[in-house]
């Protein structure tokens, strides 16, 4: 028989109520709830909560938000804590980038951004939210990256050595950033070579800026059509310094010997051995070479002809060429 109209209409209610309860119960205190994340939160421009393959095609919770240019520490802090909350398996924070998308493949790498993954050890919230503003705000032209709330990328583009020389001073002049944690400085991923970085292990200090600037004059000493590329790492595990040449020419590892390539190239590693001479026992240096193919000219691969530590001996490559025995002993000629 078919319901009075006053008992449809109390059915209809009732439903609705039911419905909105169970809305209300997804999304305790009215924030962004379970597809959205924290969108409600000061300062936050969109965010996006979905579900992405994060590792080894492994789905998982991923929390996109970006947030705009002018938030403060206090309210980024609020967002992390959110986040937290969510226990995402990726995190992907913006600033005044674009709206937030949990796409993994679809993110724009010229973003500042902060980033963290499940089973990483994370600092706290206030920390990353301190560096991520401090980095994005000491360097405008560059492109921040922040991994965990404490490593930090700072990209500058096509940078000169002493580009990323004036870069370093002004992280170690920041209360902030000179207490962060990792910190890679230089050429970014898809900068065209010669890049040029400098990846230290906190905390950053004098000495390796100093290092840093008597490692590029020795730069211009590569006579070749192309210069060097340069890369220092300073951790816990001591010093590491790697150089990068492109040999003119198809010169695959086998023709590049001491011989060969000697004279064009020994003045340049001279030069480099001279300060590598004043580090510590077991710092490296490294010297490869990028050798291209005839038929297209894309790079085929690099050939690590140079590898000696300080205070041991070289001996001769896989190859037989000899240039780490004569480097080292080139060393071994100053102490």
């Amino acid at each position: 028989m078919p319901l009075p109209d006053r008992a449809r209409v109390a059915l209809l209610a009732l439903a609705t109520s039911v419905t909105l309860a169970a809305c209300d119960a997804g999304d305790p205190g009215g924030r962004g709830g379970a597809d959205r994340g924290p969108v409600d939160l000061p300062g936050v421009a969109s965010s996006a909560v979905g579900e992405e393959l994060v590792e080894q095609d492994t789905p998982g919770k991923v929390v996109a938000v970006d947030v705009e240019r002018d938030i403060t520490v206090d309210q980024l802090t609020a967002v992390f804590e959110e986040i937290d909350e969510l226990a995402p398996d990726e995190t992907i924070v913006t600033l005044a980038c674009r709206t937030a998308t949990t796409e993994l493949a679809d993110q724009d790498d010229t973003c500042d951004v902060a980033r963290s993954s499940i089973g990483t050890a994370q600092g706290p919230s206030r920390h990353g939210a301190e560096v991520l503003l401090a980095a994005s705000r000491a360097f405008p032209e560059a492109v921040v990256t922040v991994r965990s709330r404490t490593e930090v990328g700072i990209d500058l583009g096509t940078p000169r050595p002493d580009d990323v020389a004036a870069a370093l001073d002004q992280v170690r002049s920041d209360p902030v950033l000179s207490a962060a944690g990792e910190l890679t400085v230089g050429s970014g991923s898809r900068s065209p070579d010669p890049r040029f970085t400098v990846v230290t292990a906190p905390p950053l200090t004098d000495s390796t800026i100093a290092l840093w600037r008597s490692l590029a004059p020795t730069l211009p000493t590569l006579q070749l059509d192309r210069g060097a590329a340069l890369s220092l790492q300073v951790g816990t595990e001591g010093t590491g310094i790697v150089a990068g040449i492109e040999a003119p020419g198809v010169v695959p590892p086998e023709q590049l010997t001491p011989a060969s390539h000697g004279p064009e190239l020994w003045p340049f590693l001279h030069a480099q051995l001279d300060v590598v001479a004043t580090l510590p026992p077991g710092s490296t240096y490294t010297v490869r070479n990028a050798y291209r193919l005839v038929a297209d000219g894309t790079p085929h691969g690099n050939d690590t002809f140079v590898e000696i530590a300080v205070g041991e001996p070289g001996e001769p490559d896989d190859l037989g060429r000899t240039w780490n025995v004569e480097a080292a002993a080139y060393l071994a000629s100053m102490s």
